[in-house]
């Protein structure tokens, strides 16, 4: 319940320390966010992160997340489809992009935008 010793404890590499923060009911969204945004950072960190039932439904935990390049794929491919189409944008122009994600970057914002653009009617 020390939140100094708690700031510290944000920045270790161990996953296992990791979760035993996320459970912490001191611990507040800016801290998980601070978390899950650190580079580099180990896979494991970013795995316990987004499989944490409590933080991994919260909108700015999964952005930062996906904006992670130490994110694996595998969990970057499945957090995309839920952000929002300007986040993906960021991503997409953040230059922090894996050049595997790109491809599914683009093709997410191509579908949004073809799905929400004005239909031509006919006279």
């Amino acid at each position: 319940h020390n939140r100094d010793k708690i700031d510290r404890l944000l920045h270790d590499r161990d996953h296992r320390v990791i979760q035993l923060l996320l459970d912490n009911p001191i611990l507040t969204e800016r801290d998980v966010i601070a978390i899950a945004a650190r580079r580099p950072t180990r896979a494991e960190v970013m795995k316990t992160v987004a499989s944490h039932k409590k933080w991994s439904s919260r909108y700015r935990v999964r952005k930062a997340i996906a904006c992670n390049p130490h994110t694996p794929e595998s969990i970057a491919i499945r957090l995309l489809p839920t952000l929002m189409i300007q986040d993906l944008r960021f991503i997409a122009s953040s230059g922090a992009l894996l050049p595997e994600l790109r491809e599914e970057v683009h093709a997410l914002i191509q579908r949004r935008t073809r799905n929400h653009s004005p239909h031509p009617t006919k006279d």
